[in-house]
């Protein structure tokens, strides 16, 4: 193959890459709003993991990513003020839920006074500082929630019933 081949295949490649995501968040914005009016019982599913598996192939797991990837996605672009929605991926997602109205809380004070198409950049800079940290735990609750007494938010219960008392 030739440089000048190679470029043009780069190209295409990286256009195809472009459209597939567009078209993955297309389709993850869709599941979530068949979800949330139900348009799977409406076809007579029973459940929503049936209707998703039937009709197209998705496991419940990657199902409910994409609708955590939706609902995430949706509530930063809500609290940042943009009519785009400014997209996060399932990663990105996942990390922010459990901690989602701190998230949210951050984005509309950093995001106060800043222009709107300036917004995205504040919000990617959030994300970035919250996907380098290590732990749920890591971060202060949201004032009026406490963390899990049994876990301390890390989401691992640890049994200590078995442990004798020193005395």
């Amino acid at each position: 193959m030739k440089r000048d081949e190679a470029i043009r295949l780069t190209e295409v490649i990286r256009v195809a890459i472009t459209e597939a995501e567009s078209s993955a968040q297309k389709a993850t914005e869709l599941l979530a709003y068949a979800k949330q009016s139900e348009a799977w019982r409406v076809m007579g599913y029973a459940t929503f993991t049936e209707y998703v598996y039937t009709e197209f192939h998705i496991a419940r797991n990657t199902a409910w990513k994409r609708l955590t990837q939706a609902l995430v996605s949706g509530e930063v672009s809500e609290a940042a003020g943009v009519s785009e929605p400014i997209v996060l991926s399932q990663r990105q997602a996942q990390k922010l839920r459990p901690r989602l109205r701190a998230v949210k809380a951050q984005v509309q004070e950093a995001t106060k006074g800043v222009p709107p198409p300036q917004r995205p950049a504040v919000v990617a800079e959030i994300v970035k500082g919250h996907m380098t940290e290590s732990s749920v735990a890591s971060v202060a609750p949201p004032p009026g929630y406490r963390l899990c007494p049994h876990c301390e938010g890390t989401g691992v219960v640890v049994d200590t019933s078995s442990l004798a008392v020193a005395q």
